[in-house]
């Protein structure tokens, strides 16, 4: 048995001749993909499998299909991807090529926290072409690395909930967590924050990107919670002030900034890199994703900005907030609809 090694680009390979494919993707959002990179990666993918992934698809999905293309009819593909590629809209085309094949899949879905600085829980997927009975199967891997299954894969009976479409009403609505185009610029931890001598009100206000961070028994995140769980834990609570003309300490900070950090479709596109529109304050923050039975939410006294994964409820009082959504009443909420609304607001 012979052995080499090839330095090359991935998509220059044609051939179906792998028995097997492991694989750790690039987790590259869409906006960062080159432009010239994904128009030549979609085609090749479009040649290869009749599959035109979306133009919202992140690197890894580019990846996969890649190694599904390139074993045989009875390879075996395992990848490290994030286990959102399991609902994800973005990721339909993907899930759909692999069912109209018949391939059977497992997904492992691991701990939270396996891999530092990683925002999206992670799974190790595998895909046999071989298998005589196509079924898609959901596992989760535990701290203690057993393996449990689970009847879905949202860990629950009941299974995924569909998208609800955006309404206009005078009811509560929920939308999405800011994208200011990098969190990596434009949040700041407080040290980050004190050592840029940046003041709170004037240069940032407080946001919570995570609630990962506060304590499930939490209801209310006053001035207090805020500080014990997200500011002295060295959590992105402080968002650059992008309303109002920047203070001298605010361009130094930006000016100071390495271009690489917010080399972004998105900053790229703006006249100024970090000026973004700065969201209404909600009066409920809520989970974007969740495992359990409902979303961990909290009533937002300290009216911090909603960032990245976490929604915001808004046009309700704090106590209808505290009523409508830490009570779980996800029925009200569903029957007055989402804006941008995620995954369980369900149509």
């Amino acid at each position: 048995m012979s052995v080499s090694i090839r330095t090359r680009c991935a998509f220059s390979h044609t051939g179906r001749t792998s028995d097997l494919c492991i694989g750790n993707p690039p987790f590259v959002r869409n906006q960062d993909l080159p432009a010239g990179w994904r128009g030549m990666a979609a085609q090749a993918i479009a040649d290869r499998t009749g599959v035109q992934l979306s133009g919202l698809a992140n690197g890894w999905q580019y990846f996969l299909m890649l190694a599904l293309a390139s074993v045989k009819p009875d390879g075996l593909v395992v990848q490290i991807l994030p286990f959102d590629w399991v609902y994800r809209p973005t990721a339909r085309a993907v899930r759909e090529f692999i069912t109209t094949a018949g391939w059977s899949v497992d997904i492992y879905r691991l701990p939270d926290g396996v891999f530092d600085d990683v925002l999206t829980s992670a799974s190790v997927t595998v895909i046999d072409k071989r298998a005589p009975a196509p079924e898609w199967r959901f596992h989760a891997v535990l701290a203690d690395g057993s393996v449990v299954p689970l009847p879905t894969a949202t860990g629950g009976t009941a299974g995924l909930l569909s998208y609800a479409r955006g309404r206009s009403s005078d009811g509560p609505i929920v939308r999405r967590g800011l994208s200011p185009g990098t969190q990596k610029a434009l949040t700041l931890t407080e040290g980050e924050r004190v050592h840029a001598g940046l003041w709170i009100g004037t240069d940032v206000v407080r946001c919570v990107t995570s609630l990962r961070p506060l304590p499930d028994s939490l209801t209310d995140l006053d001035d207090s919670a805020f500080k014990t769980h997200l500011q002295d834990m060295g959590a992105r609570c402080w968002l650059v002030r992008s309303d109002r003309a920047p203070s001298p300490r605010l361009s130094s900070y930006l000016d100071a900034v390495a271009p690489a950090v917010y080399d972004t479709a998105t900053c790229r596109a703006r006249d100024h890199w970090w000026q973004f529109a700065m969201p209404p304050t909600p009066n409920a923050l809520i989970a974007q994703a969740f495992k359990g039975e409902r979303p961990k939410a909290v009533v937002n006294t300290v009216g911090a900005k909603a960032v990245g994964g976490v929604c915001g409820l808004h046009q309700v009082t704090r106590a209808e907030a505290a009523g409508r959504c830490l009570d779980a009443d996800l029925n009200t909420i569903r029957a007055n609809g989402a804006e941008g609304c995620p995954r369980w607001f369900g149509a």
